[in-house]
């Protein structure tokens, strides 16, 4: 699911692209070949719109002519760059694309099996990578020949050697990360934080993020959908399922856009109001450190008797 102007784009089965726009939805078919869309990502600047099918990638223009960019080549995730630089992040590589070629290639980066699923840019020059092994940084030192640094921070934390489903950067610059059972690990100015279902989260599991207007993020997972945000410091959860009225519990993808949050599920598209919703946010966890009884200090217990 993407966002392109005041429409959404939604990628199908069946090579099937629709498309939303005041609460209409338009049906394009924009392959003969019965294949799943994967990825969707729309240039800023020119607007046209990059998908993949399977292992092939494609550059949709204006009238929806589509031409070949890339193939045997699975997709996950892309960033726009300086220069008119377009980084594509495969199954274990990076394809940097220019002037309508490809004119950088990773090959493999990092353990056998390796997979990026996601990335956010710092600036023109680094962003972090996302993958199943954990996370790694991409450094571009020479945008011309091109010359790039992969880095695996799993090699000075352990934290991040946990996979990494989604990956998103706050307005704050906090980095948001979305593990695959170890909760949603934060990375702060001098610290890292990891919030887990102890904290208020739903699920350890998450499969996406968006951030919203403001330093806050959606956290969709398999059991439903969370709202984190901070305020002086501290975290704070709100909790959103189908009673709240989502479609579905098991949440692929979303796009947050003038207060409206829309949320692919499974089995539809949610188009949902989170001001219109009573929020219930999780009552902190109560810790007793210390019982006293006529004025005298006592051990801890479960019970107590009292003449």
């Amino acid at each position: 699911i993407a966002k392109s102007g005041d429409s959404l784009l939604i990628g199908g089965s069946q090579s099937t692209l629709y498309t939303l726009k005041n609460r209409k939805v338009n049906t394009v078919i924009i392959q003969k070949e019965q294949k799943e869309i994967q990825f969707i990502k729309i240039d800023p600047i020119t607007h046209d719109i990059y998908f993949s099918e399977k292992a092939n990638l494609f550059k949709l223009e204006k009238g929806f002519r589509h031409q070949l960019i890339i193939n045997d080549a699975l997709v996950h995730d892309a960033w726009f760059g300086v220069g008119r630089w377009i980084w594509f992040l495969t199954i274990n590589e990076i394809i940097g694309y220019r002037d309508g070629k490809i004119a950088y290639n990773s090959f493999a980066i990092g353990k056998v099996g390796n997979r990026f699923n996601s990335v956010v840019e710092i600036d023109s020059s680094f962003a972090w990578l996302g993958s199943n092994n954990g996370l790694y940084s991409f450094h571009i030192e020479d945008f011309e020949k091109p010359v790039c640094r992969f880095e695996y921070a799993g090699d000075t934390n352990e934290l991040f050697k946990i996979g990494i489903n989604d990956i998103v950067r706050t307005k704050d610059d906090r980095i948001w990360m979305a593990s695959r059972g170890g909760g949603l690990i934060v990375k702060e100015k001098g610290r890292i934080i990891v919030l887990k279902k102890e904290d208020g989260l739903i699920s350890n599991t998450i499969k996406c993020l968006e951030q919203a207007g403001d330093s806050s993020v959606w956290v969709g997972t398999g059991r439903g959908l969370n709202k984190v945000y901070v305020r002086n410091g501290k975290y704070f959860f709100e909790t959103y399922t189908t009673a709240d009225g989502i479609v579905g519990s098991e949440i692929s993808d979303m796009v947050y856009s003038k207060d409206t949050l829309y949320v692919l599920c499974k089995n539809g598209l949610s188009v949902f109001l989170p001001d219109r919703v009573n929020k219930r946010i999780p009552a902190p966890l109560i810790h007793l450190e210390k019982v006293t009884i006529l004025g005298h200090d006592t051990l801890l217990s479960d019970e107590y008797e009292l003449e």
